[in-house]
């Protein structure tokens, strides 16, 4: 069998409008000021790759941390199970985990389908993955399920890693080997067993996997394929059916967050579309009527969390057409050189560090968490350099719009890959570090000021750092 290769196209002849795909590329790279961070951008049609294009310093070969798009993976096999009859949908979980007393589980616990935590729908009224990770299935069934299975929405980490392990139980296999045997060999997924985090000494059935993009564009294109490829039916298509169908009302239908949820997919709220979704805006949408797969990897938080979905539906789909188009030469060389632009930025004219703003601060609370800042100027760039409890972390930020790349060690002495960037205006400076390749973040804001240094460091997807507000640093003697 071989494995899936994706002949390049012209966006046109697949009828898509290469100008929409400059809008789209243009929007990522100008929304950065806002928080828009996009890291890649695949777009898929009728089998042919229209658009590949990849922000610096990631790549087609680097392995990002897809977080709950491992639930669509861990789905997949499940899928699998139930197509070679190892378990059905209807089937009570209670019974898959033995170690648990029965006696001590609500009635409405064990009365919890295999398909209720499919649908998110387990009857929990809080997530169940701390207790999960803690305690395993004793703990998860120790907790309160105030309402009946099936009637409910709660997005509910620990219910996937739940169904992995049962998973995991009913094949004798760790997720990872009955998928790689099954499913990644014959269509080229690049996985390894050391790309899956383990929770409790299996595969996490909720998050934990590192895949490129093509990866997941890979697993997608079975979907978009209703299971089957080179002829053979990988996938059971009664699955992909369901799947691809919503289970459960999660809102009123007005987003993408809202529009429902499948088993372990989130459904869109344009086209026929559905999506395999992970924090931080890894998403990859599968649009069976248009025959495309629209993918991003991103590290996106706040107001700016759905900025995916956002460039999938506004810029991407108005772009698409039924029948070819002609060929447009100028969007499509704008295009290339978009792509090419954001693949090797190449440096531009900027602002340097301040005199003002140069050498060591120390904080004016000693009970501060940031302790002392110091800021050194760098080809290019800034070199910066934080104390938190203690411990220093040096970071380099591109200036001149190329982010760099840093490799340091937290405080518990765990190494760490960034890329940052930034840009003074006057003596106040603006810029970003984001954990790579990975969606945590540092968002900074710092001000040289006649009574020292003020430093506001926000932190997305890591523990909060500091007070979370504005803190004073004066010069260090």
């Amino acid at each position: 069998m071989i494995p899936m290769q994706f002949e390049r196209s012209a966006p046109e002849a697949q009828g898509i409008d290469s100008a929409w795909l400059v809008r789209a590329l243009e929007a990522a790279q100008t929304g950065a000021r806002r928080g828009v961070e996009i890291h890649d951008f695949l777009l898929l049609r009728h089998g042919k790759l229209v658009c590949e294009a990849y922000f610096a310093p990631y790549g087609p070969e680097v392995k990002h941390a897809i977080y709950s798009q491992t639930k669509s993976f861990m789905a997949t096999a499940l899928g699998l199970a139930v197509g070679e009859g190892r378990l059905t949908l209807e089937d009570r979980v209670l019974p898959y985990f033995p170690e648990v007393n029965p006696d001590g589980v609500c009635e409405n616990g064990r009365k919890m389908r295999v398909r209720d935590l499919l649908a998110m729908a387990s009857g929990h009224d809080q997530d169940t993955m701390d207790a999960f990770r803690q305690g395993g299935p004793e703990a998860y069934f120790a907790l309160p399920v105030p309402y009946e299975p099936g009637t409910h929405f709660l997005y509910n980490t620990g219910n996937s890693n739940m169904l992995g392990l049962l998973v995991e139980r009913v094949t004798g296999q760790s997720l990872y080997a009955y998928l790689k045997a099954r499913v990644f060999d014959k269509i080229g997924i690049t996985i390894e067993d050391g790309d899956w985090d383990r929770v409790r000494g299996a595969c996490s059935g909720g998050f934990g996997l590192h895949a490129t993009a093509m990866d997941v564009l890979r697993l997608a294109n079975l979907y978009l394929l209703r299971g089957r490829w080179q002829g053979e039916q990988i996938l059971p298509e009664e699955w992909v059916d369901l799947v691809s169908k919503k289970k459960i009302d999660n809102g009123d239908g007005t987003d993408s967050w809202g529009a429902g949820y499948s088993y372990q997919f989130w459904m869109c709220d344009y086209a026929d579309a559905y999506r395999i979704d992970g924090a931080g805006g890894q998403q990859a949408a599968i649009v069976p009527s248009e025959d495309m797969v629209i993918l991003f990897n991103s590290a996106l938080h706040g107001e700016v969390s759905d900025y995916a979905q956002v460039l999938a539906r506004f810029f991407v789909l108005p772009g698409v057409h039924k029948d070819p188009l002609p060929e447009n030469p100028a969007a499509l060389a704008r295009l290339n050189a978009l792509r090419e632009e954001i693949a090797q930025p190449q440096p531009r004219a900027f602002v340097p560090v301040p005199e003002a703003a140069l050498g060591a601060w120390r904080a004016a609370d000693e009970g501060a968490a940031w302790s002392e800042i110091e800021i050194r100027r760098t080809p290019g760039g800034m070199g910066l350099s934080l104390v938190l409890r203690g411990a220093r972390i040096d970071l380099e930020l591109g200036l001149d719009g190329v982010r760099r790349l840093s490799r340091w060690h937290d405080p518990e002495g765990r190494a760490y890959a960034s890329c940052g960037w930034g840009q003074w205006s006057g003596n106040r400076f603006f810029g970003r570090v984001t954990f790579f390749p990975d969606i945590p973040t540092l968002t900074l804001d710092i001000e040289r000021t006649p009574q020292g240094l003020t430093a506001w460091i926000q932190t997305n997807w890591v523990p909060p750092i500091g007070e979370g507000r504005p803190q004073k640093f004066r010069r260090q003697a």
